[in-house]
């Protein structure tokens, strides 16, 4: 069936008669991303979201894809309404604000996955917060959502292990043969000359000292007003000796 048929078999049906946002009869453009028709004038704000969150094609102008055919087939006007009212979407939201909303990029993901064939999951559904007509979405649920449209890693095939060849025998090197160096003989050492004996040399004993009495001192009696008197000290020379005499005279 060609693809211009198979496009307007999808637009006859009841859902899809009148527009997926309005209401309105004579929904003549299509929005490839989730699969719904639209009235002319809704079509302008769909434009203005970016092909990135909305791709826009005129119902009888546009035959479309294949790809594209498929991504319809697997939406409608029903099914995306049904889908945005478990999260707190509601149908007469803003276009901008409810398409720009993570319900919104979950139903993009879905069909997406299911265009290319790849198995699909809805993540757990949590409504989301609507503010001034803006939809604020929950930071974990986005996360989550990312973590389970991730591809599947594909098998890896069992590749048989190379043999490997036998390792080369390491051939054994010959030990060379060290050259014997000649012994070397060495002259002998000079004798050392033999210093002369010096005679020891007798010192002559030394002279004795001779022996000096102590002069005795006066015993404490003796005084000046007594009528001894000392006059003076003479000494005499005898065989190498000095005696001492004390001469005293009486006054």
């Amino acid at each position: 069936m060609a693809a211009s048929r198979r496009l307007r078999d999808l637009q006859s049906q009841p859902g899809n008669k009148i527009c997926v946002d309005c209401s309105q009869k004579n929904a003549q453009w299509a929005s490839v991303s989730y699969g719904v028709f639209m009235f002319p004038e809704c079509s302008g704000k769909y434009c203005g979201l970016g092909v990135h969150i909305s791709f826009v094609r005129s119902v009888n102008r546009d035959s479309g894809s294949e790809i594209q055919i498929k991504k319809m087939e697997a939406g409608g006007n029903e099914r995306l309404n049904a889908f945005l009212v478990q999260y707190g979407i509601p149908k007469e939201m803003d276009i901008v604000a409810k398409y720009n909303t993570e319900a919104a990029s979950v139903c993009r993901d879905r069909i997406q996955a299911l265009t290319e064939g790849r198995p699909w999951r809805d993540p757990p559904v949590v409504e989301e917060t609507i503010v001034a007509g803006k939809s604020h979405r929950p930071l974990a649920q986005s996360a989550a959502r990312h973590l389970l449209q991730l591809p599947a890693l594909p098998s890896l095939p069992n590749l048989p292990k190379p043999a490997l060849p036998p390792m080369p025998a390491i051939p054994t090197l010959p030990q060379p043969t060290l050259p014997t160096l000649p012994t070397a003989t060495l002259p002998p050492l000079p004798s050392l000359p033999t210093v002369p004996t010096v005679p020891m040399v007798t010192l002559p004993p030394l002279p004795s000292i001779p022996y000096i009495p102590s002069i005795q001192q006066f015993p404490p009696s003796l005084s000046f007003t007594t009528t001894w008197k000392l006059v003076y000290l003479c000494g005499v020379e005898l065989n190498d000796s000095v005696c001492l005499f004390l001469v005293l005279f009486i006054c």
